[in-house]
């Protein structure tokens, strides 16, 4: 599966250092880390789609930030998400968000609790230690 890519050039935008009028340019992508199946308590197949998504603005200081996006499918809904949910960036480092992944994969987290489960994550001093191998 192609990454998905997002660019964003917003103009005129005030610089909160000196105050100038800049242009900004930033993008942003999702990359397929990994999917889990079950069956729900009703009997509907269900496929949680768990992506790593990446975000740069080019007129900061360049760097790549991470965050988590989870979409829900249930079958028959003809691949399109029921629900998806997703996290504002979060760490810096690719290598913490994509153990938290696991985490959430090992979790079979869905995107109604995406963000109240990265939460508590995020206040673990050991929240990542673990990572999904499946």
């Amino acid at each position: 599966m192609l990454p998905w890519l997002f660019w964003h050039v917003s103009e005129n935008t005030p610089d909160s250092a000196s105050g100038k009028m800049v242009i900004r340019m930033e993008w942003e992508q999702r990359s397929f880390v990994g999917k889990r199946r079950f069956t729900s308590d009703k009997g509907l197949d269900i496929h949680l789609n768990y992506y790593l998504t990446e975000k740069k603005n080019f007129f900061q200081n360049g760097e790549i930030l991470y965050g988590i996006r989870v979409e829900k499918i249930t079958a028959g809904s003809g691949n399109r998400p029921d629900e998806a949910e997703q996290t504002p960036v979060l760490s810096a480092s690719r290598h913490l968000v994509e153990k938290m992944i696991g985490r959430l994969m090992e979790g079979l987290v869905t995107p109604v609790s995406l963000l109240s489960v990265v939460d508590d994550l995020m206040g673990q001093d050991d929240g990542v230690q673990s990572g999904y191998k499946g």
